[in-house]
Protein backbone atom coordinates (compact mmCIF):
# COMPACT_ATOMS: atom_id res chain seq x y z
CA UNK A 1 0.00 0.00 0.00
CA UNK A 2 1.21 3.54 -1.18
CA UNK A 3 1.98 5.87 1.71
CA UNK A 4 -0.38 9.23 1.63
CA UNK A 5 2.27 11.22 0.93
CA UNK A 6 2.91 9.17 -2.36
CA UNK A 7 -0.95 8.93 -3.21
CA UNK A 8 -0.71 12.69 -3.59
CA UNK A 9 2.54 13.06 -4.98
CA UNK A 10 1.14 11.01 -7.87
CA UNK A 11 -2.11 12.98 -8.07
CA UNK A 12 0.04 15.70 -8.44
CA UNK A 13 1.81 14.53 -11.36
CA UNK A 14 1.21 17.20 -14.01
CA UNK A 15 -1.38 19.41 -12.27
CA UNK A 16 -0.65 23.35 -11.75
CA UNK A 17 -1.19 24.66 -9.01
CA UNK A 18 -5.05 25.77 -9.18
CA UNK A 19 -5.66 22.40 -9.85
CA UNK A 20 -3.37 20.97 -6.45
CA UNK A 21 -5.02 23.46 -4.28
CA UNK A 22 -8.72 22.71 -5.22
CA UNK A 23 -7.80 18.98 -4.85
CA UNK A 24 -6.60 20.08 -1.70
CA UNK A 25 -9.45 21.88 -0.56
CA UNK A 26 -12.01 19.30 -1.63
CA UNK A 27 -9.61 16.79 0.68
CA UNK A 28 -9.82 19.11 3.48
CA UNK A 29 -13.60 19.92 3.24
CA UNK A 30 -14.27 15.93 3.59
CA UNK A 31 -11.96 15.81 6.73
CA UNK A 32 -13.36 18.60 8.37
CA UNK A 33 -16.68 17.48 8.36
CA UNK A 34 -15.46 14.26 9.33
CA UNK A 35 -14.13 16.03 11.94
CA UNK A 36 -16.69 18.29 13.01
CA UNK A 37 -19.31 15.60 13.20
CA UNK A 38 -17.47 12.36 14.10
CA UNK A 39 -20.57 10.56 14.99
CA UNK A 40 -23.11 11.34 11.78
CA UNK A 41 -22.31 8.34 9.12
CA UNK A 42 -23.53 10.68 6.06
CA UNK A 43 -19.86 12.56 6.51
CA UNK A 44 -17.87 9.14 6.02
CA UNK A 45 -18.97 8.18 3.27
CA UNK A 46 -19.13 9.50 -0.32
CA UNK A 47 -21.34 9.29 -3.19
CA UNK A 48 -18.83 8.26 -6.43
CA UNK A 49 -21.78 9.55 -8.45
CA UNK A 50 -21.50 13.66 -7.04
CA UNK A 51 -20.88 15.89 -10.04
CA UNK A 52 -18.92 17.82 -8.00
CA UNK A 53 -17.22 14.82 -6.07
CA UNK A 54 -16.33 13.93 -9.94
CA UNK A 55 -15.24 17.01 -11.46
CA UNK A 56 -13.15 18.49 -7.79
CA UNK A 57 -11.36 15.19 -7.28
CA UNK A 58 -12.63 11.90 -8.75
CA UNK A 59 -11.42 12.24 -12.39
CA UNK A 60 -8.33 12.84 -11.15
CA UNK A 61 -5.91 9.43 -11.85
CA UNK A 62 -4.64 8.14 -8.50
CA UNK A 63 -7.81 10.48 -6.25
CA UNK A 64 -9.03 6.84 -5.07
CA UNK A 65 -6.13 6.06 -3.88
CA UNK A 66 -5.69 9.28 -1.66
CA UNK A 67 -9.07 8.27 -0.91
CA UNK A 68 -7.98 4.83 0.70
CA UNK A 69 -4.71 6.24 2.55
CA UNK A 70 -7.57 8.08 4.22
CA UNK A 71 -9.66 5.36 5.30
CA UNK A 72 -12.20 5.39 2.49
CA UNK A 73 -13.20 1.96 1.34
CA UNK A 74 -15.42 0.80 -1.79
CA UNK A 75 -18.64 0.13 0.15
CA UNK A 76 -20.83 -0.25 -3.30
CA UNK A 77 -20.14 0.59 -6.70
CA UNK A 78 -22.10 3.71 -5.65
CA UNK A 79 -20.03 4.96 -2.77
CA UNK A 80 -17.04 5.13 -1.00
Amino acid sequence: MVTLKEAISNVFTNLNNDQKREILNVLIHILQKIIENPSRAKFRSLKKDNKTFINKLLHFNGSDAVLRCLGFEEVTAAKL
